[in-house]
C-alpha cells in the first residue's frame, strides 16, 4: 500500500531516470483512453536493447472492462523482442469504484506487486485521478522458490511511493 511518501527525486540513476520518464509518457498516452467508458486497465513492458541501450516498449494492452491488464508477463523475457531485456512495467488502475466495492487504486499489491517482485523491476501506475506511483521490489526480490505454490520464504514489502508528477487525464 502507499506509505504516503512523495518521492522530490527521480530514479537514483540517470538510467532509471530515463525509465521513468519513458513511464511517464507511455502513462500520459494511454491514461485518458483507459478512463474511457467502459473503464479499463491499460499498460505494457519497457524494454532497453541490450547492444543500443534505447528503450522501447510492449503494449499498450487493454483489459476487458473489470479485468486486470495483462501484459505478457508470464511470457519469456516477458513479450520483449529478442536482442532486449525488461526494465520496468507500467499500467493505469482506471477506478476508484468497481460496483460497490471501494477499489484500491492507489496500492500496489497482490499481482500488481509479484510481477515487479518476481521479475526484480519496478513497476509505474497511473492513477484515475492523475496521480503517477513507483514500486520499487525489496533488494531480495527475483524469482522465489516456490514449493507446492507457496513461496518458501516471503519477501519483505517493496517501496511504492507517489511521484511529483501528474498525469493529465484527458
Amino acid at each position: 500500500m502507499a506509505d504516503g511518501k512523495t518521492s522530490q527525486a527521480k530514479g537514483p540513476d540517470h538510467a532509471a531516470m530515463r525509465i521513468e520518464d519513458a513511464a511517464y509518457d507511455l502513462l500520459n498516452e494511454v491514461l485518458p483512453a483507459s478512463l474511457k467508458k467502459p473503464l479499463r486497465e491499460a499498460g505494457g513492458v519497457i524494454h532497453r536493447n541490450i547492444s543500443s541501450g534505447e528503450l522501447g516498449h510492449t503494449g499498450h494492452f487493454f483489459s476487458e472492462p473489470g479485468d486486470n491488464v495483462k501484459i505478457k508477463a508470464d511470457e519469456p523475457n516477458m513479450g520483449c523482442p529478442e536482442g532486449t531485456a525488461a526494465v520496468a512495467w507500467y499500467h493505469t488502475h482506471p477506478y476508484d469504484k468497481r460496483g460497490e466495492w471501494t477499489y484500491e487504486a492507489k496500492a500496489f499489491i497482490g499481482g500488481d506487486a509479484f510481477i515487479s517482485n518476481n521479475n526484480n523491476i519496478p513497476g509505474y501506475v497511473g492513477v484515475f485521478d492523475g496521480t503517477f506511483w513507483r514500486y520499487d521490489p525489496p533488494p531480495e526480490a527475483g524469482a522465489p522458490i516456490v514449493l507446492d505454490g507457496t513461496p518458501l520464504k516471503p519477501l519483505p514489502p517493496g517501496r511504492f511511493v507517489q511521484l511529483n508528477r501528474k498525469l493529465k487525464k484527458a
